[in-house]
């Protein structure tokens, strides 16, 4: 008798993990139903993504580094005259121009060829 119930405990138990196994693989499946599902009707653009983490890393890093050129300003450390600033200034401008062209070419339509 006593063996009978220790053989119907382990098969109870045995049956509970197996029950929890399968749960356990229906939720992950339906939580990847889910993700499709909503990846379908809510699309993000993978190239939008990896914009958006460039274009933060990127910008971030020249912000920290026209900071960094402002701490040359400190005449305590450095010398420099009027004309060094105004270089500095015009490179600078001149590259945020570009990079601004760079980005708005890309939505103007092209002019037609004329001769």
């Amino acid at each position: 008798m006593e063996l009978e119930r220790r053989n119907s405990f382990v098969i109870t138990i045995d049956y509970y993990i197996t029950f929890a196994i399968y749960a356990v693989k229906f939720a992950r499946f339906m939580i990847v139903e889910c993700y499709i599902k909503m990846r379908r009707r809510h699309p993000v653009s993978e190239k939008r993504d990896k914009f958006k983490r460039l274009a933060e890393s990127r910008v971030n890093r020249a912000i920290s580094d026209i900071r960094s050129i402002g701490k040359l300003s400190n005449k305590s450390h450095y010398e420099y005259t009027e004309d060094d600033v105004k270089k500095i200034y015009t490179a600078l401008r001149g590259e945020l121009d570009n990079m601004r062209d760079a980005f708005s070419q890309s939505v103007r339509p092209p002019k037609p060829f004329r001769l």
